[in-house]
C-alpha cells in the first residue's frame, strides 16, 4: 500500500526557556533542538520510520532548510521524489519557544500564504505517479493537510 502524504513542511528549531521572555530583552536558552515539521510532513517521517511506503508531496525551494528536511525525509525512508522545488517558494522555517514553567508553546512560522502555482512540468510529473500507482492495483491512502490547496486538488 502506497501513502500519500501532501501538505506543509517546515523546518523548526526549539527554544527550551526557563521564564518567559519580557519584551526588548536579550534572553539565553541552553537546551535547543532542529528538526523539520509540518502535519504531513510529520505524518510521512512517521510512517517511513514505520516502513511503510509513503510519498511527500508539497513545495520547499532548494536552499539549507529545504535540503535538511529532504536529508531527515531520505533517513526516515520518505520518497521525495515528488517534492516540488521553486526559487518562487520560501522553505518555511519555524522558531519554536517551550516555556518549561508551564509546559505551553509559541510558535513563529516564516512562510508563504499560498505555495507557487505548478507548472506543466511539475504535473506531468504528479500525472507519472498517479499513473504508476493505479497500475501497481495496490490500495493508495491519501493524507491531506489542507496547506497545498493546488496539489490536494490535482
Amino acid at each position: 500500500m502506497a501513502i500519500l502524504s501532501i501538505g506543509f513542511a517546515c523546518f523548526d528549531q526549539f527554544f527550551f526557556l526557563n521564564e518567559w521572555p519580557q519584551e526588548n530583552t536579550k534572553n539565553f536558552c541552553h537546551d535547543f533542538i532542529e528538526s523539520g515539521g509540518g502535519p504531513a510532513a510529520n505524518a510521512a517521517w512517521l510512517l517511513g520510520l514505520w516502513g511503510e511506503e509513503v510519498y511527500y508531496i508539497g513545495h520547499l525551494q532548494q536552499d539549507l532548510y529545504g535540503q535538511r528536511i529532504i536529508d531527515e525525509f531520505a533517513e526516515a525512508g520518505v520518497d521525495t521524489s515528488q517534492v516540488v522545488f521553486s526559487d518562487d517558494m520560501i522553505t518555511p522555517l519555524a522558531s519554536v519557544l517551550v516555556n518549561r514553567l508551564t509546559g505551553s508553546r509559541t510558535i513563529i512560522t516564516r512562510k508563504m500564504q499560498t505555495p507557487p502555482s505548478l507548472t506543466y512540468e511539475q504535473k506531468l510529473k504528479l500525472d507519472d505517479l498517479a499513473e504508476r500507482l493505479i497500475a501497481s492495483e495496490e490500495p493508495v491512502t491519501i493524507l491531506i493537510d489542507g496547506h497545498e490547496a493546488e496539489i490536494s486538488e490535482y
